[in-house]
């Protein structure tokens, strides 16, 4: 139940037969008997299309769209919600009278076509297949406001496309106007991200609004007679459907409201967006201006208070309406609603009509199919010929906030920061399909940093390694990830990257010394020197400023500890000289940093670190995370031409944070790793590690865009509602959900929902993901044995059943 409800609708027919009546009256004058074939260049008002994003119709008005992306509602606060009612709300309001708003909602079924995607790599590309055979198609919503000036009495209208008609003056006019509606309109909205169409994207919209389904065209700029149909209408005598005659034959049916409910709520357009069939929802708004609304109020009321059925509770409607009218609390308008369902056989477009028609009456709405005027509700979808939907109903300001909602249940996002395509796609646990992404929104360098809250054996590095496969569909993505108990190994090395465990780390020569002087590198040793001796006050940072210099003086091949130490001095009890000794390649941890050359390189994909034996070994492990960070840094292509993205994966993050010189690295790791076009996906055991750490109370939970929640039923309300903003319902998912189920939050919009993970749909490929002990060994003991040792491997893992 939203909390919107309102008692200012205008519920009685008596307060619409005059609208009615008079719609009918001009409707009669201006429009011709339905014909059983319409070709679409006989009777569409558009004229010309402006490179710049402008549309004029033959009557000589001025329109633009705006693309506005839909919002999820699952999850948000009855704050949030209210928030955004009244960013709506003022919008409306903010209305000029000159210029009329088309409202359109469309429901598409599209294709995932997942298949097609080019992997660059091939065990991902496999898992792929494997995995989109649970996909074939999806229903996809998208909302647009048309924005439509007022007819202007032009000599000789316009008809062809002329430079000189932009030029006039009485254009010119409307074009300003229009700009202030639509520059209020993406202010109010910008929750809503709108976006005005222009080009190829303009274009299209109107031939798929002409052609009744989804239709790409490439600007045109000139006559658009005869170049944006491609298709011809058909009303069959006597019929009550209509038909869209292409390469492909559609039918279609429409339903207009005839009476309305006692009150209005989000519920109806929520609703008709998830139904699983094609449709579209087409409203026109003309605000009254505030003496006409007072006037029509004045003769409602007088009407109303005549009228032998009339009540105390009606008037006080009315006289309620005025008052807030008065006080420029609402604005009234002229509404016209009507939805168009499609089939591409008759039976389900029947069907379709059916459940649409269920919805709008379990919110208390009646429709009716109409019949007589499909043809002018066909028309009634483009501007300059809106008014031939003649079912004019009065509606509040309010109650219009509700009718524009611009929902979006459970369908994510088709591209993101690193490609035009999602990560993968889940099933919600409603059964909708969910493409995930991990960004805030498709626009370069977008936040879209990750945290990952699941226990032991809740199949969070399951989920983690799947979704780590399936973004290497993107141009060259890079892979970092700090693993812990192997529980990568077999993910890393299926997929042709490196391995580098604990007893790997003895061999590998490291140097931080002879990193490059280049992107930082001056200010990464400064740092890493204070991690590495704890010695961070200010003389302490002189000297290791000077030394950092003599550092680059040097040959390459000279740079190493022990060939730099005497510039900290002498190792004198409590110096940074002594600090230093248990470094070098006498000392307790000399293994580490003391490498002839710096071999450590970053050529694969997909490079992956067990972190696990440095864990609990503060002294090394922030160092050694840096050191690595800032090599991956130096050596990853960061090229915006190339379009590279990365990844970095961070397990156990709370244990990172413990040491006090290495925890204000890691929120600077994020913000580079942001800048330069990567995001960092971090795994915990539970809420409690995370919240309560001083990182949390830093930046990291400002750059957060994403959390993937898995089941719990001890979630402490304390953690998941007050430091994770989850409502109730969202918790008491949390509680009791089964395995295999998740919950994703998004930061930046407080949107959730909840998916189904389960990954056995994938047969033998799950186990591209195993983390099991006994599996790990056996893939050491198989990996590069022979050609196929990764097929044997899978084979022998599902016989085993492990």
């Amino acid at each position: 139940m939203s909390i919107y409800l309102s008692a200012f609708y205008l519920p009685l027919s008596l307060l619409v037969l005059g609208l009615l009546a008079w719609g009918l009256w001009r409707y009669f004058r201006s429009y011709s008997p339905i014909k059983p074939f319409s070709r679409i260049e006989e009777k569409q008002p558009l004229s010309y299309i402006t490179g710049d994003g402008f549309t004029y119709t033959k009557g000589g008005q001025v329109v633009r769209i705006v693309e506005i992306q839909g919002r999820d509602y699952t999850g948000l606060s009855e704050e949030q919600l209210t928030g955004l009612f009244k960013k709506r709300h003022n919008w409306l309001r903010s209305l000029p009278a000159s210029i009329t708003v088309l409202s359109q909602s469309h429901r598409h079924r599209v294709s995932h076509d997942l298949e097609s995607v080019k992997f660059h790599n091939e065990q991902a590309a496999k898992i792929n297949r494997a995995w989109v055979r649970n996909f074939d198609e999806c229903f996809r919503t998208k909302h647009y406001l048309i924005f439509v000036t007022d007819k202007v009495d032009l000599i000789g209208q316009i008809s062809d496309f002329t430079d000189s008609a932009t030029e006039t003056g009485l254009s010119r006019g409307q074009r300003d106007a229009l700009d202030t509606a639509v520059d209020r309109a993406m202010t109010n909205l910008t929750d809503y991200r709108p976006r005005i169409l222009k080009g190829d994207d303009l274009m299209s919209y109107w031939a798929t609004l002409m052609n009744g389904e989804l239709t790409r065209k490439k600007l045109y700029e000139g006559s658009l007679e005869d170049v944006l149909a491609g298709t011809t209408l058909r009303w069959p005598k006597g019929g009550n459907h209509q038909e869209y005659l292409g390469s492909n034959t559609r039918y279609s049916a429409w339903l207009v409201l005839m009476v309305p409910a006692m009150e209005t709520s989000a519920d109806l357009i929520t609703r008709l967006m998830q139904i699983p069939f094609e449709l579209s929802v087409y409203q026109t708004a003309s605000i009254f201006e505030k003496q006409k609304a007072e006037s029509f109020l004045k003769d409602r009321y007088d009407s109303a208070r005549n009228f032998i059925n009339a009540n105390g509770t009606m008037l006080d409607d009315i006289e309620a309406i005025e008052d807030l009218l008065e006080q420029g609390e609402v604005a009234l308008f002229q509404h016209r609603f009507a939805v168009e369902v499609f089939g591409s056989t008759i039976d389900e477009m029947e069907n379709a009509l059916k459940e649409v028609n269920t919805v709008i009456s379990l919110e208390s709405f009646q429709a009716a199919r109409e019949t007589l005027n499909q043809e002018a509700l066909h028309w009634a979808k483009f501007p300059e010929t809106h008014s031939f939907n003649v079912r004019v109903k009065p509606m509040t300001s309010e109650n219009l906030s509700h009718f524009n909602l611009f929902p979006t249940v459970g369908e994510g996002s088709t591209r993101c920061s690193f490609g035009p395509h999602p990560v993968t796609t889940f099933k919600t646990v409603q059964g909708g399909d969910y493409s995930f992404i991990f960004h805030r929104h498709e626009g370069p360098k977008a936040t879209g940093h990750t945290l990952v809250v699941g226990g032991t054996e809740s199949g969070k590095t399951t989920l983690i390694s799947f979704l780590l496969s399936q973004a290497l569909k993107y141009k060259g993505m890079k892979i970092l990830s700090f693993d812990r108990l192997h529980g990568l190994e077999v993910f890393t090395s299926m997929h042709d990257g490196v391995y580098i465990s604990d007893s790997d780390f003895n061999q590998l020569q490291m140097n931080p010394l002879q990193v490059e002087d280049r992107g930082g590198a001056r200010e990464f040793l400064n740092t890493w020197f204070q991690m590495l001796t704890n010695c961070t006050d200010d003389d302490n940072k002189r000297a290791i400023s000077q030394a950092v210099v003599q550092n680059f003086d040097v040959a390459r091949a000279q740079r190493r500890l022990e060939n730099l130490q005497y510039a900290f001095g002498t190792p004198e009890p409590g110096t940074i000289g002594e600090a230093l000794q248990q470094w070098l390649p006498s000392g307790s941890y000399g293994d580490l940093f003391n490498g002839r050359r710096d071999a450590l390189d970053f050529e694969s994909p997909i490079v992956t670190f067990d972190m696990t034996n440095f864990l609990d070994a503060q002294d090394i492990l922030g160092p050694l995370t840096a050191y690595i960070f800032f090599k991956m840094q130096q050596t990853i292509d960061f090229g915006e031409e190339q379009n590279t993205g990365f990844i970095v994966f961070i397990d156990e993050l709370n244990k990172y944070s413990r040491n006090k010189t290495f925890a204000p690295y890691i929120d600077y790791m994020h913000s580079e790793i942001r800048k330069k076009g990567g995001l960092v996906v971090s795994a915990v055991q539970s809420a409690e590690t995370i919240v309560n750490n001083p990182l949390w109370d830093g930046t990291y939970k400002d750059n957060l865009e994403t959390l993937i929640l898995f089941p719990n039923p001890t979630a402490d309300p304390e953690h998941y509602c007050k430091k994770f903003n989850l409502t109730s319902s969202e918790l008491n998912f949390i509680q009791n959900a089964p395995p295999r189920r998740v919950l994703v939050k998004r930061m930046s919009t407080q949107e959730s929902v909840q998916l189904d993970i389960d990954l056995s749909s994938l047969g033998k490929d799950i186990y591209n993901f195993n983390s099991d002990r006994d599996v790990v060994r056996k893939l050491q003991n198989m990996r590069g044995t022979h050609a196929n040792w990764k097929d044997d491997f899978l084979s022998f893992c599902a016989g085993s059943g492990a």
